[in-house]
């Protein structure tokens, strides 16, 4: 029997909300600190002091970034650097949109980062290049560094029901795994003190 379009939504949103504690549990493991999935929907300021604005939040210490947690059963890496429209970039956007707004409601500068799934025996994370500097690298970070084919993506979103409109500008990504990530970085680094 064929599943109807409500199934495989509601199907969609159980298996996100399993991912994203997963990663949380992921990132608590790791660092030592308190890490859960997003309760609330929506960006705006309330929600933002409230919860944060991504995926996962940290909810014990102040994470330098703004956690996104996708997975796509039909994922290219491939195809990913070759077109601003693939799902990678609009996860970037998200994630991006995200730091922005962190960056905006606090006194630190917040940076994007897309933990995913590309197929089912691994993980994988994506940070800006540079956002490297901005942190504790104990090894050299194995993974591969991808240049999107855009200058700019442009997004209007609405925040307490005032259109905002965010640029990202273009910026080297690098891919690298969860094990590699989590080996190469001092878990300590990416926290605001």
């Amino acid at each position: 029997m064929t599943k109807s379009k409500s199934q495989i939504g509601r199907s969609s949103v159980r298996s996100g909300k399993r991912l994203e504690n997963r990663y949380a549990n992921m990132w608590t493991e790791w660092t030592g600190e308190e890490f859960r999935r997003r309760r609330i929907e929506g960006r705006g300021v309330s929600v933002a002091g409230l919860e944060g604005v991504a995926d996962v939040i940290c909810t014990s210490a102040n994470c330098k970034f703004a956690i996104e947690s996708k997975k796509e059963k039909t994922f290219s890496f491939t195809a990913t650097p070759w077109s601003d429209k693939s799902s990678f970039w609009m996860w970037w956007k998200q994630a991006s949109i995200d730091a922005m707004i962190r960056t905006m409601n606090g006194t630190h500068y917040y940076m994007p980062l897309v933990q995913f799934k590309p197929t089912p025996n691994h993980d994988y994370v994506a940070i800006a290049e540079t956002s490297i500097q901005k942190l504790t690298v104990l090894s050299p970070i194995a993974g591969y560094i991808i240049a999107p084919n855009f200058l700019l993506m442009h997004e209007t979103v609405v925040i307490d029901g005032k259109p905002l409109k965010f640029e990202i500008k273009s910026t080297n990504v690098l891919l690298t795994t969860w094990k590699n990530f989590i080996t190469s970085i001092d878990s300590k680094s990416v926290f605001y003190r």
